[in-house]
């Protein structure tokens, strides 16, 4: 199991001082995602967005009982990511799951999620996936996002169907 150090020093006058140590161990850490994700998850299932706008790292920070920094610094050191990274993350997954599930238009995708405008999730999603949203094709029952979330489609040729030989 890995550690983490953190030091903690009180000075008492001038020339001594106390050296406290404190480990916290990884799982600590892990448990800090898990519920973190939960939040994140139920802040998007519960309609939250819609009704107060897009997450803040702030909010998430307040209801896990964390400064917003060290809720930030503790999912870069667990993630590689900090926190409005990894919100960002999760809007950019739903949003390709709400194009590929769901007959809904950009819009109204984006309302749902939280952004006071439309044209804002367009930004994120092309700054971060290299492509606008409306860029992917419509609801189709040829495509799927796979579990690495990628995009996989397929076309079927008419002929190959055709069982009777003609």
């Amino acid at each position: 199991m890995s550690m983490v150090l953190l030091m903690v020093v009180w000075f008492r006058g001038s020339l001594t001082c106390t050296v406290v140590t404190v480990l916290a161990s990884a799982s600590a850490l892990s448990t800090l995602m898990v519920r973190f994700e939960k939040l994140l998850d139920d802040y998007f299932e519960s309609g939250t967005a819609a009704r107060k706008g897009l997450p803040s790292v702030q909010y998430f920070a307040e209801e896990l009982h964390f400064s917003a920094n060290y809720l930030s610094d503790m999912m870069k050191k667990e993630t590689g990511q900090n926190a409005l990274e990894y919100i960002h993350k999760k809007i950019i997954e739903l949003t390709k799951h709400q194009i590929v599930a769901t007959n809904k238009t950009v819009s109204e995708i984006a309302y749902d999620l939280g952004f006071q405008y439309p044209q804002h999730l367009t930004r994120l999603f092309k700054r971060e996936v290299g492509i606008t949203p409306q860029s992917l094709p419509p609801t189709n029952p040829r495509r799927w996002i796979t579990p690495q979330n990628q995009l996989f489609s397929f076309q079927i040729d008419e002929k190959s169907l055709d069982l009777e030989g003609k």
